[in-house]
């Protein structure tokens, strides 16, 4: 299974600004104490995406619902937006993008949905939270959905989540990211890379690297603090994934364990762009062990 390519018929008058409400599951149990969110791939909804996983077995626990009987799983949907490589057909998105052989080829496209769809699950996000505290939020995503959550965590200001994860996914401006961190500087800097934009002495490379992006996405504020590196991720890749190989997740785990995040990643040989019953498993067990839910 893949996630769908053929564009949906769009209205005219469509705001790719807005999003759909999401998917709302409630716990199985009646009881709500934890929320787990979870990001679609690209062309597909949370309509389509969300039964089916829910649905899916898990040996061992039989299905999410019941592996998490007290949790609300939300679903959103992403807006529709141009598909450039599709000929500028409309599509449901996180975020426009050109190439994932080449993930640096044409950048700039990724801008405008990735700074609305980081403010969508933000959104949600800060939501939860008033609800049933940051201590009891878990974000994650599949594909595209995987890389709109990573970048939103990246972010993300507010109190650290419990725990994260991805699924067959890689992470936007990772090369440039990459470069900062690691003392490159940022695009067209000779100047100190430990100097930040308004003249200050930069201590942290991380927290310098998460700056520019917020920078490039034209996100206003300043981070004091890098959230992410308090949120323990998952992130689980398909060997044999088609679409978004699975070096791609490698060098988003590497980046981010270079940045301080507590990763664990997993491949699954003879599994493409998708989940399967053993990743989603240990996805469950990295939860729970996390949550004690």
């Amino acid at each position: 299974m893949s996630d769908s390519t053929k564009p949906p018929v769009r209205p005219k008058k469509h705001d790719p600004d807005s999003y759909p409400a999401p998917l709302v599951v409630p716990p199985l149990s009646g009881t709500h104490k934890q929320t787990i969110i979870i990001l679609h791939g690209r062309g597909s909804n949370a309509e389509k995406f969300g039964p089916e996983l829910l649905t899916s077995s898990i040996p061992g626990y039989g299905s999410l619902p019941a592996a998490f009987p007290d949790t609300k799983f939300i679903f959103p949907t992403a807006s529709f937006r141009r598909a450039t490589i599709y000929k500028r057909s409309w599509i449901t998105q996180w975020f426009d993008n050109w190439s994932l052989s080449n993930p640096t080829e044409r950048e700039e496209l990724q801008i405008g949905g990735l700074k609305g769809s980081c403010a969508f699950v933000h959104e949600i996000l800060r939501a939860e939270i008033d609800i049933v505290g940051a201590e009891n939020v878990v974000l994650g995503g599949l594909s595209q959905g995987c890389a709109a959550s990573l970048i939103s965590l990246l972010l993300w200001d507010g109190p650290p989540l419990k725990a994260a994860f991805g699924m067959c996914g890689w992470l936007p401006y990772r090369s440039r990211l990459e470069e900062i961190v690691s003392g490159g500087g940022g695009e067209g800097d000779n100047d100190d890379l430990f100097e930040g934009a308004a003249g200050r002495p930069v201590e942290d490379p991380g927290l310098e690297a998460v700056e520019w992006l917020r920078f490039e996405l034209g996100v206003q504020g300043e981070m004091d603090e890098l959230r992410f590196r308090e949120i323990p991720l998952f992130l689980g890749h398909g060997a044999e994934d088609d679409r978004v190989c699975v070096s791609l997740g490698r060098e988003a785990a590497s980046f981010l364990k270079l940045l301080g995040v507590n990763v664990v990643m997993k491949e699954y040989g003879g599994l493409g762009h998708w989940y399967s019953e053993e990743m989603l498993n240990d996805l469950v067990g990295f939860v729970r062990l996390r949550t004690g839910c």
